[in-house]
């Protein structure tokens, strides 16, 4: 029995552990962005579906609205999430 109660206790760690851990687990980039959502081929198939703003600063300091799909469109890395804090220009929306 006492193992038993051993198991459920080392199940539920396991379980719990997981749970943890799975919101972090997609994100595997170091940037502020998700790994393969700063890729994009030709920028004039890019199609961005934007259905909340979730602004993000490029390196070239314009804020994109529509966050990393919108940079990678325009070839551009992104440096950190929120509104460009320098002059306020914004990429295409």
């Amino acid at each position: 029995m006492a193992l038993s109660n051993h198991f459920r206790i080392l199940l539920f760690m396991t379980i719990f552990s997981l749970l943890l851990v799975a919101p972090y687990a997609r994100r595997t980039g170091t940037g502020p962005c998700p790994s393969g959502s700063q890729t994009a081929t030709d920028s004039t198939t890019c199609t961005i579906n934007c259905f909340r703003a979730d602004p993000v600063c490029g390196v070239n300091g314009v804020t994109y609205s529509c966050g990393c799909p919108e940079a990678a469109c325009n070839h551009v890395t992104v440096a950190y999430r929120g509104a460009c804090r320098n002059n306020g220009r914004s990429g295409a929306f």
